[in-house]
């Protein structure tokens, strides 16, 4: 019945324009049978005293002809809700109110849920290994008791969709890399290298399924990113990830300000602009000391002793990455990423089944000629300007990033 009603609306307002304006507008008016406009004087409201000299008729007042097409409306609607009715309940009189005022649809009633923005082309490019079983084993396990387990299982996930054999690392049942001394900095620069390429995965797998539930449901995308941060991060690095990064790369996933690395495919092989060298190229690696500037703000703050974090020496890799949403078009900065070794040289499983802030072991192993056991936690991410202070080693000296050759040559290509 709506729909006649808004039709009758319609062309009783057409009606009235096309009568009222046109002088074939008053011969409509005057050619109406009398039976039909109920006997309207042809010609309305004469003025006797000023007689029309061409004896034509004058305009329609716009009452009466309301009036008319009013009646005519009336009766077309009278007759269209008579036949709605019949055909509805053949029959069967249909109460007024039911004609005139349809009862409300269950679909009117209840609430919709909100839909999912559409999958944009680049996120459903994304494409991962082994989803089903690591949601499978972090629904199973509790990522601030089960560490060992729980790092097992994200690195073998991670190590599953890199693409660059050299950043993958060989793990035992507890999630530990074992290292001779001799073999610390190779050992530490691909712990180092698997991490960050751990931070890059579990960052697009969070951004995409959060925003879209894509290829995760959210739910799981998020137990997931609570473990990460739980097992893998700790200090400034967990304060920068926790706090600012998921925020921004839920909002954004695929944003150039929040991507962290130049690299679209997942699990890509990731060049770095520079990594922090040790005193030497043979039986050294690099080592974060306290830096005794008892600083913990800023570029320069002791990243061992600062964010919660109160360690000692430690092995580490600090590394430079380009960012930028493309291959072709490069970030205005790079992003520093310091991962710092948890170490023991007994074989204990429960010594690194602890939460990640608490450092097992510290440099000191370094001379002596037992092997040890390892895990990479990532101490730091951040952005890195142009004239960046941020603290790096090069052959063992310490100097600003920004003083660094290949950090300045990036800067400088890319203007």
């Amino acid at each position: 019945m709506k729909k006649y009603s808004i039709f009758i609306a319609f062309m009783y307002n057409l009606c009235y324009y096309i009568a009222n304006w046109t002088e074939k507008s008053k011969e409509f008016y005057n050619k109406i049978p009398d039976n039909v406009r109920e006997r309207t004087p042809s010609v309305m409201d004469k003025n006797h005293e000023n007689p029309n000299p061409s004896g034509s008729s004058k305009e329609i007042p716009r009452r009466g002809f309301m009036e008319y097409l009013g009646a005519v409306a009336a009766t077309v609607a009278l007759a269209v809700g008579g036949c709605s009715a019949g055909e509805d309940s053949p029959g069967k009189k249909v109460p007024d109110a039911e004609q005139t005022t349809p009862a409300p649809t269950s679909a009117s009633t209840e609430s919709t849920p909100m839909a999912r923005p559409t999958t944009p082309e680049e996120i459903k490019n994304l494409k991962f290994t082994g989803l089903p079983e690591l949601v499978s084993a972090i629904n199973d396990l509790d990522p601030k008791k089960d560490h060992n387990k729980t790092r097992e299982a994200l690195i073998e996930f991670i190590n599953e969709n890199i693409k660059d054999d050299s950043a993958k690392i060989d793990i035992d049942e507890y999630g530990r890399v074992y290292t001779s001394k001799e073999n610390i900095p190779e050992t530490m620069k691909k712990v180092g290298m698997n991490t960050v390429q751990g931070l890059s995965i579990i960052s697009k797998l969070y951004g995409s399924s959060v925003q879209y539930d894509y290829p995760l449901q959210k739910k799981d995308a998020e137990k997931i990113m609570d473990a990460y941060v739980e097992n893998f991060t700790v200090g400034s690095g967990r304060e920068s990830l926790r706090d600012h990064l998921i925020p921004s790369i839920a909002s954004y996933p695929m944003n150039q300000g929040n991507k962290l690395f130049k690299q679209l495919e997942v699990g890509a092989p990731l060049e770095p602009v520079y990594e922090a060298e040790p005193k030497d190229e043979k039986g050294s690696s690099v080592i974060f000391r306290r830096n005794n500037r008892n600083t913990t703000e800023g570029e320069t703050k002791d990243l061992l002793h600062s964010d919660g974090l109160n360690w000692t020496s430690t092995f580490a890799y600090q590394g430079f990455f380009p960012k930028g949403t493309t291959p072709e078009i490069s970030g205005d900065t790079l992003t520093e990423v310091v991962v710092l070794a948890r170490s023991t040289k007994e074989n204990d499983p429960t010594l690194l089944n602890t939460p990640a802030t608490e450092q097992q072991g510290n440099a000191t192993l370094y001379e002596t000629d037992d092997g040890m056991y390892i895990t990479g936690v990532i101490g730091a991410i951040r952005d890195v300007s142009q004239d960046s202070k941020i603290p790096t080693l090069v052959k063992g000296q310490e100097v600003p990033a920004s003083q660094v050759p290949q950090i300045e040559n990036y800067f400088k290509s890319i203007k």
